[in-house]
């Protein structure tokens, strides 16, 4: 989603790929209560604030199109999307995350709020992304020792324990 809008309108941007793209977005299942059987997981904080990104920018990229999954258009999807990312952004501002300082979940929240911040319309969503970015890079920076990012999670990977070096907020915490 964020390369079709980043790039979509350029003219050197493959058609063959845009369509492709829009194809897919418009027959994604964006929420558990959508039709359809899948293996994906909702439970998870890091997994819906990235569902709720993808339904927000989904929506905001093809607002007039029909999504036949849901049978709802664009504008639809996008306002729920945006209303669902405001109330997990409002609930972990309150809150803090349950699985705290979780190299991976930090990592696909750091990717749906980046985007939510950079590519959103919605004024209040896009600045309070951002400030939940800065919230969730304070606790790296203050959490690291010479580029690595480590403290009690809520969540641990192999790879992370072994050396926090190869965790996937290796690069941020450096």
């Amino acid at each position: 989603l964020g390369m079709p809008h980043r790039y979509g309108q350029n003219p050197s941007f493959p058609v063959p790929l845009r369509e492709s793209i829009i194809e897919r977005v418009r027959n994604a299942k964006y929420w558990i209560d959508e039709p359809g059987l899948d293996v994906m997981c909702y439970q998870t904080e890091s997994h819906q604030i990235l569902f709720h990104t993808a339904q927000a920018l989904a929506g905001q990229l093809i607002p007039a199109q029909l999504f036949p999954n849901a049978g709802q258009d664009g504008a639809w999807h996008q306002a729920q999307g945006e209303a669902r990312a405001l109330t997990w952004i409002r609930k972990r501002a309150a809150g803090g995350f349950q699985q705290w300082d979780s190299h991976a979940d930090f990592a696909h929240i750091t990717l749906a709020l980046s985007h939510l911040a950079e590519l959103t319309a919605n004024s209040e969503l896009a600045e309070l992304a951002a400030v939940m970015l800065d919230k969730l890079f304070f606790t790296v920076a203050l959490n690291s020792h010479k580029g690595v990012f480590g403290s009690t999670q809520g969540r641990a990977d192999t790879e992370t324990l072994i050396g926090g070096r190869l965790s996937p907020m290796a690069g941020i915490a450096r």
